[in-house]
């Protein structure tokens, strides 16, 4: 009686901090019902378990925090959009909450909008998720995402759903990709230390940028997925640096014509296995500014990685038109484990000859034995 006194006041003060108390053996079974109606500046301790039967959601509040530390199951329809949540809320914080999805939901984690405009000015702005992880436990079951800031799958419109930052989060039990962006409006998504693991369910990516390619990779980890980075439309910037990835295929694939913003990757570490000759490792087709620089690039399956940068190309037939960028590959080291024959021959860097003010040189490529050479750099009109 007194917790349900207690429970019903934190929740109706709006303008306070609140402190939802929750006993260790009770189950969010309505969770919907139950958190949606969290208020504006709540604080919301988790108990240590919950079973979840629907999602857990949090919608049209600001500056809310949710902490635990805390293990979430989540046992509902698999047709649900997401197990936990975050719909048009603006400043809060997730922190220490381990998930466990027990169903082939669309995402595990998702940051998302609602239909129509807020009559209070809510927004879909500024969330931080810190040490939030999606894991497996032995479960057959997967999300498609781990995480996913996408404006759409609860009806909402391609509107601001931005400036999100995620901190020491895992991805580590996914079938698509471990984070996943949609969004013309998803300004400046952070990712500071996070870890992603494909191993389980066949992960194919680290981190997918569908549509609104806007973010800042800092550190972390990317292993065992098909492809570390797949870019896609209505490019902005994209910033890859300090990331260490073992046992991908690709590093970076960004197909999709239309691009004409900066991409910049520096400082990485790559380990891993490199598709076979003719498929590039890193693959670009952009107008815009391409850096790859200082990066330590290791193939442990024989086979040298390509670096691919394309022109971008308009229209098609006779009224078919190239414009040309800038390329900038230096300083990186190519070390290649058990080097094919024929292999050394192959070009490291391959960029069209008409980009202007191209920079490409001081690139190392080591054969297993250590002896240094400079690397082959090919020119294609």
């Amino acid at each position: 009686m007194l917790q349900d006194i207690i429970t019903r006041l934190a929740l109706g003060f709006g303008s306070l901090i609140a402190c939802l108390l929750l006993s260790p053996s009770q189950q969010l079974d309505q969770s919907e019902r139950l958190i949606g109606v969290v208020k504006d500046d709540a604080v919301i301790q988790l108990p240590a378990e919950i079973v979840l039967t629907s999602p857990l959601r949090i919608q049209d509040a600001d500056r809310v925090t949710l902490k635990g530390p805390t293990t979430v199951r989540y046992r509902g329809p698999s047709t649900a959009p997401g197990a936990f949540i975050l719909a048009r809320c603006g400043y809060c914080t997730v922190k220490d909450v381990t998930l466990i999805v027990e169903a082939d939901v669309e995402s595990a984690v998702l940051v998302t909008n609602l239909p129509g405009a807020s009559q209070v000015g809510k927004i879909s702005t500024a969330n931080t998720f810190e040490r939030v992880r999606v894991i497996h436990a032995g479960q057959t079951a997967a999300p498609k995402r781990a995480f996913s800031v996408d404006s759409r799958p609860l009806g909402g419109a391609d509107s601001n759903n931005e400036f999100h930052t995620f901190i020491q989060c895992q991805a580590l039990n996914f079938t698509e990709a471990g984070f996943y962006l949609w969004g013309s409006q998803a300004h400046r998504i952070r990712y500071q230390d996070c870890d992603v693991d494909g191993v389980h369910n066949g992960g194919q990516i680290g981190l997918h940028s569908e549509h609104g390619v806007y973010f800042d990779w800092n550190g972390g980890t990317i292993n065992r997925c098909k492809t570390n980075f797949r870019l896609g439309t209505m490019h902005t910037r994209a910033v890859v640096r300090g990331m260490n990835s073992e046992h991908c295929q690709r590093f970076l694939w960004l197909g999709t014509s239309g691009n004409s913003a900066p991409l910049s990757v520096e400082n990485c570490r790559w380990d891993g296995e490199p598709p076979a000759s003719g498929d590039p490792w890193f693959f670009a087709w952009t107008l815009g500014h391409v850096r790859f620089e200082d990066n330590v690039i290791t193939s442990s399956n024989g086979i040298m990685p390509q670096v691919v940068v394309n022109c971008y190309q308009r229209g098609s037939g006779s009224q078919q038109k190239r414009m040309y960028g800038v390329a900038t590959v230096r300083g990186n080291t190519f070390q290649v484990q058990n080097l094919k024959p024929g292999e050394s021959s192959k070009p490291v860097v391959s960029v069209p000859a008409a980009w202007n003010r191209s920079d490409v040189e001081g690139n190392l490529f080591i054969p297993w034995g250590g002896i240094e050479q400079q690397a082959k750099v090919a020119r294609t009109p």
